[in-house]
């Protein structure tokens, strides 16, 4: 379901599923707060397969997002469907975490 590794100076998480709600966000949240990440780190969700999020999805994101501010990282989402960019932008959460078209445009 999950994998990461590092590209181009940026850990890049990879989520394998169609959608992020109540039935996968525990599984990517144990993920997510179990990887070691050092201060000062360009963390990437790569969230190419993942066509739907709810809110509990939503949820997770922003509580990772602010978990990794706390040690002076940035969080971004790359490759997001018409469907999740749109729930994104409904929802402000574009606002506080940028979206990126790939892996490569984040900065």
């Amino acid at each position: 379901m999950l994998q990461a590794f590092i590209k181009n100076d940026k850990i890049v998480i990879k989520i394998n599923v169609k959608s992020i709600d109540v039935f996968t966000s525990f599984e990517l949240a144990k993920f997510l707060f179990d990887l070691p990440i050092d201060e000062n780190e360009r963390v990437v969700i790569d969230m190419e397969h993942v066509k739907d999020i709810d809110s509990s999805g939503l949820g997770q994101l922003i509580k990772y997002y602010r978990h990794l501010k706390k040690g002076n990282n940035s969080l971004a989402l790359a490759n997001c469907s018409v469907k999740v960019d749109y729930v994104l932008n409904a929802t402000n959460i574009n606002t506080m975490i940028p979206v990126c078209s790939s892996v490569d445009d984040v900065k």
